[in-house]
């Protein structure tokens, strides 16, 4: 059985890869949901993470931007 998923989709202008791990969630969607996403808009690139299901907010929101192959020095 695989427990890992991952979804792609275009939300409100932004890309988004959602992924999913069977058995985790978020507070307010009963059953298994994404706990990370991973959003670009304009060049920026944003992971939002929910480690804590009891949480209604992203407990980590972290900015990729400068992991990108352009910013090696």
């Amino acid at each position: 059985m695989n427990m890992f998923g991952m979804n792609q989709r275009t939300v409100d202008g932004r890309q988004r890869a959602e992924i999913v791990v069977e058995g985790c969630g978020v507070k307010d969607v009963p059953g298994t949901q994404p706990i990370i996403w991973i959003e670009t808009m304009d060049g920026k690139i944003t992971m939002y993470v929910w480690a804590d299901i009891a949480q209604g907010e992203p407990t980590h929101i972290i900015d990729l931007t400068d992991a990108q192959e352009k910013f090696r020095e």
